[in-house]
């Protein structure tokens, strides 16, 4: 879905994989920040992060077959902001839905 909009914001192939880093919350919850890694099909590396603001609502559900250590972003939708409806994100190992006021891709991630 919003996946190819993802990688043209970044200005990479579609066919790129995208790993989550991990998951930061701050301000109780109202911010949420997702660490990614990217990885051309040409082996070009690169990080970014998917900061979503003002959320109100997460639903999580985590995969207990998965093993590995960086879940694959499998699918993404933004939804629509200013809470009218949930983003949905979809990895190999978790799968999350907020309402959030708005979203950000960070290209090079803050510190």
């Amino acid at each position: 879905m919003d996946l190819d909009r993802l990688t043209t914001s970044l200005a990479i192939p579609p066919e790129s994989t995208i790993v989550v880093l991990g998951l930061d919350l701050s301000d109780w919850g109202r911010v949420l920040r997702l660490p990614c890694r990217y990885t051309t099909p040409t082996g070009e590396t690169g990080a970014f992060a998917l900061v979503f603001d003002d959320c109100r609502e997460m639903r999580w559900r985590l995969y207990t077959h998965y093993q590995g250590e960086t879940p694959a972003l499998v699918d993404l939708a933004f939804g629509t902001d200013a809470h009218r409806k949930p983003a949905t994100i979809l990895t190999d190992a978790f799968g999350l839905s907020l309402l959030y006021g708005e979203v950000r891709v960070i290209h090079p991630p803050e510190a």
